[in-house]
């Protein structure tokens, strides 16, 4: 799965699979100039999920076959990137940033459980922290405007939640 992501006047697409190959381009298409140019993941990733915050965009793999602690930060002035570590294991998050910051929470953990953890990367101290969701769950979407950040919807052990959780960020 490709994974997109707009931060400035540019698009920026990370990762994809096809027959079971992972890549690590980023294709960057810059919308005032209509062109594409190319730049690298640290690594190959299949199932992408990424958001922006500032000049920074998070990119996690979001396949179920390598739930791990990593995450990617891509920094669109350099063209770099860097993987960190959070403090715990997760896959299928739903992401979204806002100003200097990504949330990214839900999702399902290597043992199985829907995960509650919202992590909160910032973009201004490049430090993480944590919160948490009313109610653990997977599969849930995750969007971003003013100052709030909205996570709804999504799997839970016994069907499908119908729980809205909002963020209200601080500058």
């Amino acid at each position: 799965m490709l994974s997109a992501t707009a931060s400035a006047n540019k698009i920026y697409f990370f990762g994809g699979n096809v027959n079971g190959v992972s890549f690590s381009t980023i294709d960057i298409y810059d919308v005032t100039t209509y062109t594409f140019t190319t730049a690298r993941l640290n690594e190959a990733r299949s199932f992408c999920v990424s958001a922006a915050a500032g000049n920074k965009i998070l990119i996690t793999d979001d396949k179920m076959s390598s739930i791990s602690k990593e995450v990617e930060i891509f920094d669109v002035t350099t063209n770099t990137s860097a993987i960190t570590k959070l403090s715990d294991d997760g896959s299928k998050y739903a992401m979204a940033g806002i100003g200097n910051k990504v949330l990214f929470g839900g999702g399902f953990s290597a043992n199985f459980n829907f995960l509650k953890t919202v992590h909160v990367y910032n973009g201004d101290t490049h430090s993480f922290s944590k919160s948490q969701l009313s109610e653990a769950r997977d599969n849930l979407a995750a969007a971003a405007t003013g100052s709030k950040v909205v996570f709804a919807g999504g799997a839970v052990l016994h069907g499908f939640s119908k729980t809205v959780d909002i963020f209200t960020l601080n500058k």
